[in-house]
């Protein structure tokens, strides 16, 4: 640890390009996509909720719009799922926690009146 009153003298390392190439055990390759970079201007994510606002909306909006919270909650988890990988939401949920959510923020009428 330094002293106080003292400056580190560490030097900070440089940043190079990155490059990265996979071989497979069949001879198959693939390289890293270089056309993608990520810079700190662009906008952050969408949350989970706001993100899942917007996909309720769209799929209402659709003409083959599901009647039942399942089968919307089953559409809508591959495009959240692909949303989170090209970091347009921070979360991914899986089709029954989309389902919970759906009914508990009152985004999808239940198909059936609730027991009791």
């Amino acid at each position: 640890m330094a002293k106080a009153g003292k400056k580190s003298t560490s030097v900070r390392p440089k940043v190079h390009a990155a490059e990265g190439r996979a071989a497979g055990t069949g001879g198959a390759q693939a390289e890293a996509d270089p056309g993608y970079i990520w810079r700190r201007s662009d906008p952050p994510p969408l949350s989970g909720q706001d993100w899942l606002k917007g996909a309720v909306e769209r799929l209402k909006g659709a003409p083959d719009c599901p009647q039942k919270v399942s089968a919307a909650a089953r559409r809508i988890e591959p495009e959240m799922a692909e949303a989170f990988l090209r970091r347009q939401c921070e979360e991914r949920w899986i089709a029954k926690s989309i389902e919970n959510n759906l009914i508990t923020w009152g985004w999808w009428p239940r198909t059936r009146p609730r027991k009791g």
